[in-house]
């Protein structure tokens, strides 16, 4: 008997983790090489725009490493979703997203990508 409570209670503490971790924020961070922060910024705010427009939940931000070792002065773009489906959703809506595209294929020449990567909050 309890060797089946104790196995009953590490299944509800692992199920309790996953649905904890499946509820946590994403962040999505892109860092690139770029030769003008400025402009390149600027086309950050446009796809934000779009982003919006098509339902996003994201929120986009794009930091510039000041006191960074040798990171100093990469630039990082970072997306912070309320979860990871919200991510899933977004991807899947951009992948099809035609201004989406088109955006893209612009800055393709503003920039070049060094990381992509994918955060997960830890659960509180």
């Amino acid at each position: 008997m309890k060797i089946k409570a104790f196995f009953l209670l590490a299944s509800l503490c692992t199920l309790f983790a996953l649905t904890s971790v499946s509820n946590a924020a994403v962040i999505r961070s892109v860092t690139v090489e770029t030769s003008n922060v400025e402009s390149y910024a600027k086309e950050i705010a446009v796809a934000s725009d779009i982003m919006k427009r098509a339902g996003s939940e994201g929120v986009i931000r794009v930091w510039v490493g000041r006191y960074a070792g040798e990171s100093a002065g990469s630039v990082v773009v970072t997306v912070e979703y309320p979860d990871m489906a919200s991510l899933a959703r977004d991807y899947e809506t951009m992948r099809t997203n035609e201004e989406f595209g088109a955006w893209l294929k612009k800055l393709s020449g503003l920039r070049t990508i060094v990381s992509d990567s994918i955060y997960q909050e830890v659960t509180k």
